[in-house]
């Protein structure tokens, strides 16, 4: 049986430490999984309970989130499972 593990596309995540950032839906888009949705973790950085509402993008547009949780967000949708 092929181990999984997690690979890493090159990461263009943009540091915001102190900053805070508005969730906005391109940004939503460009920060989906590669299978276009998004994980229970980053649901719950944005506030999100799992699973989510019908209507949760629409709750969290224009929410401001800190920086640090931007990033943690963002690099999670640049993950990938690989089957080996």
């Amino acid at each position: 049986m092929g181990d999984i593990g997690i690979a890493l596309k090159p990461l263009a995540v943009v540091q915001l430490s102190g900053m805070t950032l508005q969730i906005t839906n391109e940004w939503l888009r460009a920060n989906a999984t590669r299978n276009g949705g998004y994980t229970k973790a980053q649901l719950e950085l944005v506030g999100v309970e799992w699973p989510p509402a019908n209507g949760w993008k629409k709750e969290v547009l224009g929410r401001e989130i800190d920086g640090a949780i931007a990033s943690e967000f963002e690099a999670i949708s640049q993950s990938t499972f690989v089957d080996a």
